[in-house]
């Protein structure tokens, strides 16, 4: 693969989810997503996304988000994504679903072959 380097668009759509698990005690959940780029050591950026309000177990976001990342593509040890659903409380906000942190060089350089 030839070295590239940036700056490199990663667009990200979050249509929806179908969760198992009910954080809310009384009604329906209000779930949104957030997503966190960790790159090494340093302190990871992070987005949310718009809430559902009573989106509960099957939610419906159609989010579209992305983030640029202005480096060498052949060196993309330590650099993660990690999607996490909450619940939005009135006081807190709970942890629903997440995913162990995802390597972003799957995906940054695809098709540039």
């Amino acid at each position: 693969m030839p070295k590239f380097s940036g700056p490199y668009k990663l667009a990200m759509k979050f249509i929806g989810a179908t969760l198992e698990r009910n954080t809310d005690m009384m009604g329906k959940m209000d779930p949104f997503v957030t997503i966190e780029f960790f790159r090494g050591a340093s302190a990871p950026r992070k987005w949310r996304g718009p809430t559902h309000k009573g989106g509960h177990k099957a939610p419906v976001w159609n989010w579209d988000t992305e983030f640029y990342y202005g480096g060498d593509v052949s060196n993309l040890t330590n650099e993660t994504i990690k999607i996490t659903v909450y619940e939005e409380d009135m006081t807190s906000s709970d942890l629903v679903a997440e995913t162990t942190p995802i390597p972003i060089n799957q995906y940054i350089g695809q098709g540039l072959k």
